[in-house]
């Protein structure tokens, strides 16, 4: 048996930076409001614009953070994080990590139940693993368990039995790794994506049948609120779990309407929605100075990138990728397209990031000597690039034609196709593109980045080949010591600087807006999908 280091304690991101193995559990840390929770204090029901709904409702196959925001209410996860980069417990009351950092240990809510009454155990959390890892799963998510004993490099574990996830008894759960890993790392990226799922009503299914299996039009979770019903491209309805074990919610119903981003402002200002997060920059002014709302701008972890098609040859020589970032004025980016509501990037990490490496810094437009390496590269001028993009992200959309404008000032002819975001992810997955533009929700860990590097992966979205980019990230995630793992990351920043394959854009704010009627609601931790909707309470 592995020595055990145990911490009990939150601690904030800075503190984190400096252990190697420990970390922290606690208790709950959610005060009620001292607004009135009788009558007053109670809703029927809510309504939250949402652009995208979830491709699946088995989070191991969702295509994009658009499904873990709906799955925020229906699951719960392990542990959460806020704003600050403090973990705080959920599913787990307390985690450790052993001396050697290849285990860590969940001690698991004895209380937490599933919405069909029955207990939440550490088997429902191994049989998620198993799920999200097996050869014969057809998931999107298998990277976030490339990290553990069992796997290979992809996250694809061939002989479930070697899988490194032990459900020591009810509420003990061990998860085994390949090599060395903070506990920071781990919770702020992998465990963030591990969602459970219910070993009583899924045991007996063939994995290679799970993600068409009947139970995923209605499903169960152990969160606040529990699944009613859905209608494709308009709706989905939610149920309060009046049994919550952190309490019951105060509202009885929330029901997500998709719509058009552009059309939040004017679903908030008439009432016909109560809360939207990634509201358009463009409209904060206006909703900032309406009677009645609460609107934030909230600096983020959020990143936004063009991503160019390395498979193509006419990308191979690296002068060209170059040019094409040393082309985008992305301070015009963040004027036009985010209302100056943000920052430029030249790396998936904000430069306040502990790990940030400042020899990246700067802005690298420069539109003359992007024509000279053009030039130097031997680049065909007659060649029209395919930028594909999409409809419900305003600001995307602006970029788009910003870029579109920046490349042909050098040169570049460049023909933009728009697509909805599910035909976006698929031309991605499939490399029928030239350039493309997505984002990532960041994290506190440089970690994030990851899976978007890894050859064959389905986040690969840039289809490169090219090893150095994955090893290099994977080196920094099985490494422990904070000056080890700094250097380490320093040198990918400075990779993906020098030979691009993603063109960083843009750190956009998070926009939330909700009626301030609306109370104990922690809109800064937004980003994080961390939404604590069990703890809302209401003035009217």
């Amino acid at each position: 048996m592995k020595s055990i280091i145990k911490k009990v304690v939150c601690v904030p991101l800075c503190v984190i930076m400096l252990l190697s193995f420990s970390a922290c559990g606690g208790g709950n840390d959610t005060k009620k409001t001292t607004e009135p929770q009788s009558k007053n204090g109670h809703k029927d029901f809510i309504t939250i614009g949402i652009t995208d709904e979830p491709n699946s409702y088995n989070p191991y196959c969702a295509t994009s953070t658009a499904g873990d925001t709906v799955f925020d209410y229906i699951y719960d996860r392990l542990v959460y994080t806020d704003s600050k980069g403090n973990f705080s417990p959920r599913l787990a009351d307390k985690w450790e990590s052993s001396n050697d950092g290849k285990v860590i240990t969940f001690h698991l809510n004895p209380k937490v139940k599933w919405h069909d009454g029955e207990p939440f155990t550490a088997k429902d959390m191994v049989f998620a693993a198993q799920v999200g890892s097996s050869k014969d799963s057809t998931v999107t998510r298998r990277s976030y368990f490339s990290s553990l004993e069992g796997t290979d490099d992809n996250g694809v574990c061939t002989d479930l039995t070697k899988l490194g996830v032990v459900a020591v008894d009810d509420h003990t759960l061990e998860y085994y790794f390949k090599k060395p890993i903070a506990v920071s790392t781990f919770l702020y990226v992998d465990a963030q994506r591990y969602y459970p799922i219910p070993y009583h009503i899924l045991k007996d299914v063939p994995m290679a049948q799970m993600e068409k299996n009947d139970y995923w039009k209605h499903p169960i979770g152990t969160g606040a609120f529990k699944f009613d019903s859905n209608v494709s491209g308009e709706s989905i309805t939610l149920t309060a779990n009046k049994d919550y074990f952190l309490g019951a919610p105060n509202v009885d119903r929330i029901v997500f309407k998709k719509m058009d981003a552009s059309n939040f402002a004017a679903g908030l200002t008439s009432g016909q929605i109560d809360l939207a997060d990634q509201v358009p920059l463009a409209d904060m002014q206006l909703l900032q100075s309406t009677k009645g709302l609460n609107a934030k701008t909230v600096p983020s972890l959020l990143y936004t990138y063009m991503s160019v098609n390395c498979s193509k040859d006419y990308f191979k020589d690296v002068r060209v990728r170059r040019a094409l970032s040393e082309a985008i004025d992305r301070k015009t980016i963040v004027k036009q397209a985010l209302y100056g509501f943000g920052d430029i990037a030249v790396s998936s990490l904000t430069a306040n990031n502990p790990y940030f490496n400042k020899e990246v810094d700067g802005d690298p437009y420069n539109p003359e000597d992007a024509k000279k390496l053009l030039q130097e590269a031997g680049w065909d001028f007659n060649r029209e690039l395919t930028f594909v993009s999409y409809n419900s992200n305003p600001a995307r959309v602006v970029a788009t034609t910003i870029i579109q404008q920046n490349l042909k000032a050098i040169g570049v002819n460049v023909k933009v196709q728009i697509v909805d975001w599910p035909t976006l992810i698929d031309m991605n997955r499939q490399g029928k593109f030239d350039l493309s533009i997505l984002g990532g929700a960041g994290s506190f860990d440089p970690d994030d980045s990851r899976v978007l590097m890894q050859p064959g992966g389905a986040q690969n979205f840039c289809q490169i080949t090219d090893p150095r980019y994955y090893d290099l990230a994977q080196k920094g995630h099985a490494t422990v010591s904070k000056e080890e793992k700094t250097k380490i990351y320093y040198e990918y920043q400075k990779l993906l600087h020098d030979e691009p394959t993603y063109i960083w854009l843009y750190h956009n704010d998070e926009a939330v807006v909700a009626k301030d009627t609306i109370q104990n609601m922690p809109m800064e931790d937004f980003i994080n999908l961390n939404y604590k909707a069990y703890a809302w309470t209401f003035t009217e």
